[in-house]
């Protein structure tokens, strides 16, 4: 008997690996080490302690290191299990970082509630057509290649909406290959009517 036989009250059941079982164990458990003055008990590394608290839930420890220590004096052989507490909540990882991308006439995100917005879609507005003919008259000199720009600007201003539009749009970029920094800040609002049928 130890000077800490006194101060065990607690019970356990030891589980060894193939399963063979051995109840009632008088101990002292704390959160990492199981102390019982039973030095018969079969402990080894790898076992495994189970204990049944008053209100009915089993905790379950590993047995990290057996800590078997041979008795000298008035003290008996006993053991200072090491432990790790197998049954504990896990620590939380860090939640999972989402990346939305959102892209198009309408798009939203709507994370567990109800989406009530309106959206409107504005096509681009007749005024890219005069702007980029602005431009054209601006920065082109006179001549075949502006008069073609110009007309098909035109063109394509009547038939916006239309399936001809593809192919004046076409056309327009052909015969602009060679002068995109003059338009190329307005072909995204003249590309929407790409999409537009």
């Amino acid at each position: 008997m130890s000077i800490f036989t006194d101060l065990m009250n607690d019970r356990v059941t030891l589980i060894k690996e193939n399963g063979q079982t051995f109840p009632d164990i008088v101990c002292i458990v704390s959160p990492n080490a199981v102390q019982t003055d039973d030095g018969d008990a079969p402990i080894e590394d790898g076992d495994y302690f189970e204990r049944r608290l008053p209100n009915g839930v089993v905790e379950k420890y590993q047995v990290l290191h057996s800590g078997f220590t041979k008795g000298f004096a008035e003290i008996p052989d006993h053991y200072q299990c090491k432990v790790k507490k197998v049954t504990e909540i896990p620590r939380s990882m860090p939640p999972a970082k989402t990346v939305v991308n959102i892209r198009g006439h309408n798009a939203r995100v709507n994370n567990n509630s109800t989406d009530n917005s309106v959206n409107t879609v504005h096509g681009a507005g007749a005024d890219v057509f005069e702007a980029i003919a602005n431009a054209l008259r601006e920065q082109l000199p006179e001549g075949i290649s502006r008069t073609e720009a110009l007309t098909l600007i035109a063109e394509m201003q009547k038939a916006k909406g239309t399936p001809s539009f593809g192919d004046l749009y076409l056309r327009f970029m052909g015969a602009m290959a060679d002068h995109m920094t003059v338009i190329g800040p307005l072909l995204g609002p003249l590309a929407t009517y790409l999409a537009i049928k």
